[in-house]
């Protein structure tokens, strides 16, 4: 099923489950609010990441033409090793190889950690969906040069201690 999104504010989601609102909002790095949330330990697992072509549902957000070659990276965030994000980033090679060079090699690092720190990183408006369950998604821009995160609240993120 294709998520359906929505401006953060839009009146449709006061359905937002409380627990999670502050947690959709978020402007920081989720994977610095994840660390200092979880009391346990923190780890960062590649579940894939290959080259494709921009899927159509993605190109008008990136602002791209469909098909454009993007690296496509999909991730767990855990604490004590039970997933509590999955991510799903979506980077144009030519973001790569501009301003975004450093994201091409990641490895076990999280995207977060290096898109905060990058001097010229703006972000776009949040938008939340609730199909399926509670997500978000933000394009963020390098020097111009666009990157998709959306991010994917697992049930187990309101199991952690802190």
């Amino acid at each position: 099923m294709t998520p359906r999104w929505y401006a953060l504010d839009d009146a449709q989601h006061a359905r937002i489950p409380a627990a999670l609102q502050s947690w959709l909002a978020e402007t920081g790095s989720l994977t610095q609010r994840l660390k200092r949330h979880c009391a346990g330990a923190f780890d960062l697992v590649v579940l894939s990441e290959a080259d494709a072509p921009l899927p159509v549902d993605d190109a008008a957000t990136l602002g791209l033409e469909p098909g454009v070659p993007v690296r496509v990276r999909e991730v767990h965030m855990r604490c004590d090793g039970v997933p509590r994000i999955h991510a799903r980033s979506l980077l144009p090679h030519a973001t790569l190889a501009g301003a975004g060079r450093d994201l091409a090699s990641l490895g076990e690092r999280p995207l977060g950690d290096a898109l905060f720190a990058h001097p010229d990183m703006l972000r776009g408006p949040i938008e939340v969906t609730d199909t399926p369950g509670w997500g978000r998604r933000s394009v963020f821009s390098l020097s111009g040069q666009p990157v998709l995160v959306t991010e994917w609240f697992l049930p187990a993120l309101l199991e952690c201690e802190g």
